[in-house]
Order: C-alpha cells, then structure tokens, then sequence
C-alpha cells in the first residue's frame, strides 16, 4: 500500500492525499512520497539481516547473522513466521543467502524454471561454511566447509544460471543445487552444495609475473582438497546449545574472539546472468564480467585502471585427485572415483609493466599490484567506486537495461 500525496489539477496550492495500492499512471504529478510498507520488526539479538530472497509470489525468506533462516508470509501477520530452520552457532554467522529455482511448469529445473516456489536456499557463514537448506522439511540438509576453513570466510554467493558450466558428467547440474561462492583471497568457485564438489574457479592474481599452470593448485584455495568441500562442524543430537561432553569453546567458537580472521581481499557481491557469465563487485572497487568458456568476452566492467594496465585473461584446465575429501560420509554425493579430475580455472592477471619516457619501468615484473594503491587512485576519479562494491543488480527490458552497482563509497551508479 501506498500513500502518495499529489497536486491538485486545478492549481493552486492545496493538495490532497490519497491511498493507492498501484502506480500512478499518465504523466506523474507525485509531489513526494511519504512512506509505505509492510514491516516486521525482528529481536536485536539475532543480529543483521545478511540477506532478503523471494521463495514465492507471496512469501520473503531472510536470514540473520545468528537467529538462521526465517520465513515470511505476506498474507499472514507479521508475527507469524512461515517457517524458520536454525543455523547452529558452531557453523558460524550467517553472511550470505541465495534462494534457488523451483521447478517450473511440467517440473522443469534450472534454466527451465521460470516459474514455480524456490524449494532450497544455500547460505554462506563468516568461518567459511556452505550451508544448504531443505525448505520443504525445514531443515539444513548439508554444511560443508571452505578448504580454507575459518581463513576463507564466504562473502557472497549467487546460484549459476547455466547448465553448461559443468562437465559431462551424468547428473551434474540437472536440479543440483549449484552456487557461484566467493570466498577465499580473490577467488570464486562454482560448487555442488549438496555433493561438495568444485567445478570451475574464478581467479584474480596480483602478482604481475604470475604462476604457471602447474601452480595454480597451490594458489587456489578451493583445490587444495581435491576440488572438494570438508565437513563441516555438526550439531550434537541434543540441542546445540546444551554443553554435554563438548567443550564450550568449540561450541561457540570461543578461540575466533582471541584471534579474529583477516579480512581477505576478493568479491563481495555476485550476480549470475542467464547466459553463465557472472558479475563480480570487489573490495578494488572493480567491477568484473566474468564469461566460463570464453575468455575473450571477460573483461572489467569498471574500475579505477588505466586503459594501458587492463589486465589480461586466460583459462585452463587444472588436474586435481579426485576423491581426496576428509569426508566420506556423503560419498553417494558426489564422484570419489579414484583418479584425477580436470577443472577449469579462468584467471586474471595485471598488465606487464611497460617502460615509461624517461628509459625506466613505473614497476618491476616482480611487483604485486596492491589492492590498496588500486583503490586509493579512485579518490579523484568520478567513472568507478571509490570503495568496495557491496551490491548490484540488472534492470530494464531490451535496450534499456542498465546495471545498477553501490559501494562502501556511499555511491550509486548506473551503467549502461
């Protein structure tokens, strides 16, 4: 419902206000907009709300940093809930949530789901736990951690798009619960929630000399495991918050309050488009477009680099042991096949130094490109973030669509 107050037709300065529950149509004659929503008020003690999704036409689903995943009915009062599925503490807060496809007309999935109720969310935590949970039954139906661990917290996820993405591997990505995640330093990863496994990497190298392909396993966060997730800590069969024989500091994981995680540098917003190519926001202020399969069409949107220091893309294929997990209480999951297993890794590079007029280079090869340089050169520039990019998202139909990008700088900006 809206209340919207307008002019009178007949001039004058006299207005009326009025209550409508539609737009205003013909040429708008708004003066302002007084407010106009629907709220629910939640208890401080569940801390922020990490992320807000649509589930359905008529119902929200949001999630707190410490109080899990919540329902919200739009028929039903507010202080109703839909349902709620409880995020164990051990399992850490929650940062992200991405709500994905429900089956659509004729039970189509995936790309085939236009319509229909989202019947899984997957959820991210600060110590670098992919969740999945079940909204059918209400439960959280697997969590698996981050090779990195508490090290690589995930900052964003986004639900990949497109069924080519992974290999041909029979039942892969017909109706798994597939999730674009950035976590770790300057890396997203295409995971099976479910099974656990990796299928493609996203990567952002600083270093101007860079690694060759046999490297990259070492580098890469999400392959140092055999391209596959760990288990993640548990609930105990009686309730989470009972003590029993486990201790309370691995209970409330005590031992991150005396030695906090760093703050690692990488994507903090993700947006997965139809066609498999995915928009990253990271903490350089940069905004990147990344294309799997096609590195031609990969570039940065928009960022503080000169035109000379675009960096360069390339994509290859890293050979990982397959069924290297710490697991294997999930093995009908995913593929623990003995063997190796090739998955794809697209990465970016900076720009070779170039020598200046003056007969020396501005860097050496050996350089790293520091993310705090890159960020302070857009103090005075008006075309890109002067921060991190926190947020974004494509609107408009046909021609007109436009992307829409917010950052810590406090900016809005509109790109066409």
């Amino acid at each position: 419902v809206e209340y919207v107050e307008r002019r009178r037709e007949g001039g004058g300065g006299e207005s009326s206000s009025t209550q409508s529950t539609q737009s205003v149509s013909g040429p708008p004659r708004v003066e302002r907009y007084t407010g106009a929503a629907e709220t629910k008020q939640l208890s401080a003690n569940e801390g922020a709300v990490a992320a807000l999704l649509a589930v359905s036409n008529d119902t929200l689903c949001f999630a707190t940093a410490r109080g899990g995943v919540h329902g919200w009915d739009l028929r039903a009062p507010p202080s109703k809930e839909a349902f709620r599925i409880f995020v164990p503490p051990r399992l850490g807060a929650v940062t992200c949530a991405v709500a994905g496809p429900g089956p659509g007309p004729g039970g189509a999935t995936g790309e085939d789901a236009s319509t229909g109720n989202a019947t899984w969310v997957a959820f991210g935590t600060q110590t670098g736990v992919l969740g999945l949970c079940d909204l059918r039954f209400g439960v959280v139906a697997s969590a698996r951690a981050h090779p990195g661990g508490a090290a690589a917290p995930v900052d964003a996820v986004a639900v990949a798009r497109s069924r080519g993405l992974v290999g041909p591997h029979p039942g892969h990505g017909h109706g798994r619960p597939l999730v674009w995640a950035a976590a770790g330093e300057d890396e997203i990863a295409l995971w099976d929630v479910a099974g656990g496994t990796c299928h493609r990497v996203l990567k952002v190298s600083r270093r101007r000399d860079g690694f060759g392909c046999e490297n990259v396993a070492d580098t890469v966060a999400a392959l140092s495991m055999g391209g596959g997730l760990a288990t993640a800590p548990c609930p105990t069969r009686r309730s989470d918050w009972t003590v029993g024989s486990v201790h309370h500091e691995t209970l409330y994981r005590i031992h991150e309050l005396k030695d906090p995680s760093p703050t690692a540098d990488g994507a903090r917003c993700l947006l997965s488009l139809p066609n498999g190519s995915v928009l990253s926001g990271g903490s350089d202020a940069c905004v990147r477009l990344w294309t799997p399969g096609d590195v031609s069409r990969t570039r940065v949107v928009c960022g503080p680099l000169a035109p000379q220091e675009r960096p360069r893309y390339e994509e290859f294929g890293v050979e990982v042991n397959a069924g290297v997990r710490s697991d294997d209480t999930h093995s009908t999951d995913h593929d623990d096949t003995p063997g190796t297993r090739v998955i794809p890794v697209l990465r970016e590079t900076p720009a070779s130094a170039k020598p200046s007029g003056r007969g020396r280079e501005t860097k050496t090869q050996s350089d790293d490109v520091s993310v705090a340089e890159t960020v302070a050169s857009a103090a005075v520039r008006h075309d890109c973030h002067r921060d991190s990019v926190l947020a974004m998202c494509v609107t408009g139909v046909g021609t007109a669509r436009v992307l829409v990008t917010c950052g810590r700088d406090a900016a809005v900006k509109v790109w066409k």
